[in-house]
């Protein structure tokens, strides 16, 4: 089956046109440090809350470890540019650099406690200032672009290899014009010019 005169990326009306070189954005290094600082909280987090435990331990235990995974799971996506992740990342960060005063206010608290929380503090300001820095917004956009790049090349490359039948084109591209015929050019070098 034929594809002649089906929609493609140097067409008019064709798809989106996919990337010629196709190389990934390079993660920068403040990246790496924000996810790691968040790695770093995730398992600071879940030793507070085991030292924050009363008789509790074990459910506690429990819960902090369901708690981390997802946390680390979220640093391994941020890595990998999931816009999304960043920001719930930024929100818990933020939320718990503000909350973090009234656990030093805390009488029940001892110092060992205050101290961590204190650290686990700075992680999380350290975190959300590396992964808002230019180089981190310019990694998280290059990154979109190329996915989105991809996956349309994809979509093209799919398309062409398996096109529609040709009733059905005529259905889909009923509302174009049609494409005006491609006027003969100067005769080739290689062939001989016709004499009348």
């Amino acid at each position: 089956m034929t594809n002649q005169g089906y929609p493609h990326p140097s067409q008019p009306g064709g798809f989106y046109g996919a990337p010629s070189s196709g190389e990934a954005p390079r993660r920068p290094a403040v990246l790496e440090l924000a996810a790691g600082t968040w790695a770093a909280v995730a398992v600071l987090f879940w030793l507070l809350g085991a030292m924050a435990s009363e008789g509790a331990i074990l459910a506690s235990l429990i819960f902090g470890a369901i708690l981390a995974a997802i946390f680390l799971f979220g640093c391994w996506k941020v890595r990998s540019g999931s816009n999304g992740w960043r920001v719930f990342f930024t929100i818990i960060s933020g939320c718990y650099a503000v909350l973090v005063p009234f656990g030093l206010l805390d009488p029940e608290w001892g110092i060992d406690r205050k101290a961590l929380s204190v650290l686990i503090g700075a992680l999380c300001v350290v975190g959300l200032v590396c992964s808002w820095l230019p180089a981190s917004n310019r990694y998280y956009r290059d990154n979109a672009e190329y996915r989105r790049a991809r996956k349309a090349q994809q979509f093209a490359e799919f398309v062409r290899d398996n096109p529609p039948p040709e009733s059905l084109r005529r259905k889909m591209f009923s509302n174009q014009p049609p494409q005006p015929p491609i006027p003969p050019g100067p005769p080739s070098q290689n062939e001989p010019p016709h004499h009348s």
